[in-house]
């Protein structure tokens, strides 16, 4: 197992599709160039396993079973539009 590292991925939309390592901790959200961005603690060698991350906005109805997502953290852009990220759980 290698040591740790931090990486970022792009939320570019609302439903995403993330490859990540396995065992893969999601640490926060933020905006950086004006994108929503998810920073995880991977271990860079793990085998890759797919995560999905939703994005809804402010009173925005939730089609999803809210039991399935794990809250990540939210978002204000520069525009002072406020966006909660969620991953879906199995």
């Amino acid at each position: 197992m290698a040591d740790p590292v931090i990486w970022k991925y792009l939320i570019p939309g609302s439903s995403n599709e993330l490859d990540i390592p396995k065992n893969s901790r999601l640490l926060s959200v933020g905006l950086k160039d004006k994108e929503i961005y998810l920073w995880a603690l991977v271990d860079p060698e793990a085998e890759q396993e797919s995560k999905i991350v939703h994005v809804f906005a402010t009173g925005e109805g939730i089609t999803y079973n809210t039991g399935a997502l794990k809250f990540i953290g939210t978002v204000i852009d520069e525009d002072g539009l406020v966006w909660h990220v969620f991953e879906e759980v199995k």
